[in-house]
């Protein structure tokens, strides 16, 4: 068991030392604005909404721990796995794209990946060691991994909390435009995987436009060339622990 710490904030960075996750991918993982994990923070406790982000984006932590520091840091831990979680949960699978002649698979085991490797997943390289579960996944076509979203730029279809289930796009040239994507792009020097409708930008071959179903988010263009690889998301998970 893991040792009792006294505020939340606490709890908190041990979780975030333990898994190796800097506070600036934290803070742009979440959300939530800079300052809040300063050392001189630290004594407060977070707030409700606060914790319900942390945890939407970190499903891998336990909230009981989080909050009251019973119990162990992780959920696998405390012998509830993910996939249990979300088998016990009222669950809403929803296909998001696809063609009719896709084939689909009677069952298959996803994996889960936890948002510290969000920047890496779609580079198809080994990222074993940051799979926090799996997920089985009934009557669905192939795909390559799951990942929890946080954000609210493709709210109502992708709320912040949703597990999105996505296959790797190998060929940039044969891109399905108007299908939603996660998008690894290079932003200003920083890698951010974003989950975006992807159109043609008249006029202009060399970039695409990036576009959120929530209307308060403006599109955006970027140039193929800052693009490092997409992955069309094929399905959405949602589900509410009760």
């Amino acid at each position: 068991m893991t040792t009792n710490i006294a505020t939340s904030k606490e709890r908190l960075q041990e979780y975030l030392d333990r898994m190796g996750i800097p506070t600036s991918v934290f803070y742009r993982t979440t959300g939530l604005s800079r300052g809040l994990m300063d050392s001189d923070k630290l004594h407060q406790s977070l707030s409700t909404d606060k914790v319900a982000t942390i945890i939407a984006s970190y499903p891998d932590l336990s909230l009981e721990w989080l909050i009251t520091g019973e119990g162990s840091m992780l959920r696998s831990e405390n012998g509830i796995r993910f996939e249990e979680t979300i088998q016990k949960a009222p669950v809403r699978l929803h296909r998001i794209s696809g063609k009719s002649r896709d084939t689909v698979v009677s069952e298959q085991s996803v994996p889960l990946y936890g948002v510290e490797a969000t920047a890496g997943i779609m580079a198809q390289g080994d990222m074993s060691d940051y799979i926090i579960d799996h997920i089985s996944i009934p009557h669905m076509p192939k795909v390559d991994g799951a990942l929890v979203v946080t954000g609210d730029s493709m709210y109502p279809i992708i709320k912040s909390g949703d597990i999105v289930l996505y296959k790797v796009f190998q060929d940039f040239r044969h891109i399905i435009y108007g299908q939603m994507y996660l998008v690894s792009v290079i932003m200003e020097g920083d890698t951010l995987v974003l989950v975006k409708y992807v159109y043609k930008v008249e006029g202009a071959e060399d970039f695409i436009l990036l576009v959120s179903e929530n209307k308060h988010h403006e599109p955006f263009k970027v140039p193929l060339t800052s693009v490092r690889s997409l992955a069309l998301i094929k399905g959405s998970i949602r589900y509410h622990v009760m």
